[in-house]
């Protein structure tokens, strides 16, 4: 028995070709909408990387990265790239400076991080440069590397949320994997 795949999934691909060019801020390579008209907030150099990188990684799964144009392409990872932290406490990691002026907040005198945003966005905009062909300007800096980190990490999550700490440790794994990639030599 052959199956096969509905019409409609057969241009499903190039109907998403369609939504992203009107979604995309062509003058500016990597910044994209959540619609057409309306937003949350207006994609700019400090804000728009989740969706950027959303963006990016779906193109890449329907195999559209060769529909845009080469310089937009290197404009997008550069788009990407210029939310990557690169000196202090976060060095390395990517910030999207609107949704974390939204996410960390005073804790008394001092100023709580989030790190589980952090590291959450640094994973989307690393895999987004994975798919085009991209790595980071800089190695990510306070991600564990030994048995004794990683254990440390895994028993620190919120495991009373398994789906919070799952995805956290697997963040930890994607990093881990692709350590050629992310960490100082």
């Amino acid at each position: 028995m052959v199956s096969s795949i509905p019409k409609w999934l057969e241009t499903l691909a190039d109907e998403i070709w369609e939504w992203f060019l009107k979604i995309r801020i062509p003058e500016h390579p990597g910044r994209v909408r959540f619609c057409k008209e309306g937003d949350l907030f207006n994609p700019n150099k400090r804000a728009g990387l989740g969706l950027s990188c959303l963006a990016l990684k779906t193109l890449y799964m329907l195999n559209l990265l060769d529909r845009l144009n080469p310089n937009e392409l290197k404009g997008w990872i550069s788009y990407i790239k210029s939310f990557q932290t690169i000196k202090g406490k976060t060095e390395g990691y990517f910030e999207d400076p609107a949704l974390l002026k939204k996410l960390d907040q005073p804790l008394g005198p001092f100023l709580r991080r989030d790190w589980n945003v952090r590291r959450a966005e640094t994973r989307q905009a690393c895999a987004a440069l994975l798919c085009a062909n991209a790595k980071p300007a800089i190695p990510i800096k306070n991600i564990p590397k030994t048995p004794r980190g990683v254990r440390h990490f895994i028993h620190r999550l919120p495991w009373e949320n398994p789906w919070a700490a799952g995805s956290h440790a697997s963040h930890l794994m994607f990093f881990l994997q692709f350590k050629c990639y992310f960490f100082r030599r």
